[in-house]
């Protein structure tokens, strides 16, 4: 299914405010941005990413999630849908950061978890791939806790943009 004007707007409203969330001096160091626009495609929910089946994400840990080939999402996909999950197997309070690989961390949290009052967060985003052609997404964790503090981390796509 394709909504390309509210698809384009949508994706173009995050971009935005992404890269209004991105320091200029970042950017410029990472390189130019690339243009964006384009298509949305719906895909049956499916997961891409869960980390209950091995390590948890531990604190100032980092990951890389590819996603070109997961699900069905092609080479020529930009951006992605998904609906991410954190599930929390310790007390503390924290954030994960997701971004394109090939990108610096732009300092701003993708999802805020506090396991005190909920062993369960999901955020919906929409987020730019990595544009070096391996389509992946690092996740920065971030948590305060006594002792070793941990989450897992769950990833369901439902569109990409093309």
């Amino acid at each position: 299914m394709i909504l390309p004007k509210r698809a384009r707007l949508v994706f173009l409203v995050c971009f935005v405010l992404t890269a209004l969330a991105w320091p200029a001096e970042d950017l410029l160091a990472a390189g130019t941005y690339p243009a964006i626009a384009g298509d949305f495609y719906t895909l049956e929910p499916c997961r891409v990413y869960d980390t209950r089946s091995g390590a948890p994400l531990r604190n100032n840990s980092e990951i890389l999630v590819p996603f070109y080939s997961a699900c069905e999402v092609p080479a020529t996909a930009r951006a992605v849908a998904i609906n991410m999950t954190v599930i929390g197997s310790s007390f503390g309070s924290g954030d994960l950061t997701m971004f394109p690989a090939n990108y610096p961390n732009p300092g701003v949290s993708t999802i805020y978890f506090d396991f005190s009052r909920s062993r369960f967060r999901c955020n919906n985003v929409i987020l730019m791939l990595s544009t070096n052609g391996t389509g992946s997404l690092r996740v920065r964790a971030s948590m305060t806790a006594g002792g070793d503090p941990f989450a897992h981390l769950v990833i369901d796509i439902n569109g990409y943009f093309e």
